[in-house]
């Protein structure tokens, strides 16, 4: 099915070089959209940009949890299209595994430096960039079917994930008088990298 008003549009996906991101990526180019593809990995970039690209890929190598970064992001897809329509905050990392008394702090604040700060980041700079542009936008961020009821031996990806949609409540709130468009998504499993690898650390039977 198609999707409408898509066509001509420009669009920032994180976390673009594997998983939801990737099928993101692909359906906003068959749908007509200009893509940035953002991703830290660099060989995941250059690949999904081989196979997917064209003169409407841009791809874009960036760490999203900080702020040079996401700048950096969002200024060469400005400079490539011309300007951004639509942002999709969907770089995640799974972060540590077991429970929340073995977890490292150190462990726990990179995960919530890419799964919430990284959001954070990037509805802060949409949003200035849709200001800037005159108003209108549209925000979409991956947060997690975790987010909305935990789970055992994920509680920190399960609270960041939480904590993403409480922030796109209140982006969205404050965004909607600018003609901004601000929701989540909350997918449960789905066959990627991220799920495969958390997988591996749980025994079957607690694999869900």
């Amino acid at each position: 099915m198609a999707l409408r008003g898509l066509e001509g549009k420009v669009v920032i996906v994180t976390g673009g070089g594997s998983g939801i991101g990737r099928a993101t990526v692909a359906r906003l180019l068959d749908e007509g959209a200009s893509v940035a593809l953002v991703d830290s990995d660099a060989a995941a970039v250059e690949r999904a940009v081989a196979e997917l690209g064209g003169e409407r890929l841009l791809g874009a190598v960036a760490d999203v949890s900080t702020e040079d970064g996401t700048d950096r992001y969002v200024a060469a897809a400005v400079d490539r299209f011309g300007r951004v329509d639509g942002l999709h905050a969907n770089a995640g990392i799974e972060g540590p595994a077991g429970p929340l008394a073995d977890v490292d702090p150190a462990d726990f604040d990179r995960l919530v430096a890419v799964n919430l700060r990284g959001v954070f980041l990037a509805i802060r700079r949409a949003l200035r960039t849709f200001t800037e542009q005159g108003g209108g936008g549209a925000i979409v961020v991956t947060s997690s079917a975790l987010g909305l009821r935990g789970r055992p031996g994920l509680g920190p990806y399960a609270a960041a994930k939480a904590a993403v949609i409480s922030l796109v409540k209140t982006a969205a709130m404050e965004a909607g008088p600018s003609g901004v468009r601000v929701n989540a998504v909350c997918p449960g499993p789905v066959t990627t990298p991220m799920i495969e690898r958390l997988e591996e650390t749980f025994a079957p039977e607690d694999r869900q």
